[in-house]
């Protein structure tokens, strides 16, 4: 298992333009999350470990009403089996 096969892209979408963006990792989780950019719509994560993971886009205006959005992310080893043809 490798950091680069436990990697997602995500998209945001928010109606503020001036809103600040916080993308975080709502815990328990079976291991970390570094998003790539976590004040950005845009960013990617890379997860520790395999397993489920909730993450949280938020997003805040400059009065300080929150918008929360939550994902499910479900990282899967049987998935990122490679054969081995030589066995």
């Amino acid at each position: 298992m490798s950091e680069t096969s436990l990697s997602q892209n995500f998209i945001g979408t928010c109606s503020d333009p001036a809103a600040t963006i916080a993308w975080s990792l709502v815990t328990p989780a079976p291991g970390t999350v570094i998003f790539s950019s976590p004040a950005a719509l845009s960013t990617s994560a890379t997860f520790s470990a395999w397993g489920n993971y909730t993450l949280r886009l938020t997003a805040t205006s400059a009065g300080g009403a929150n918008s929360t959005d939550i994902v499910q992310v479900f990282t899967d080893p049987v998935a990122h089996w490679k054969l081995d043809d030589n066995a």
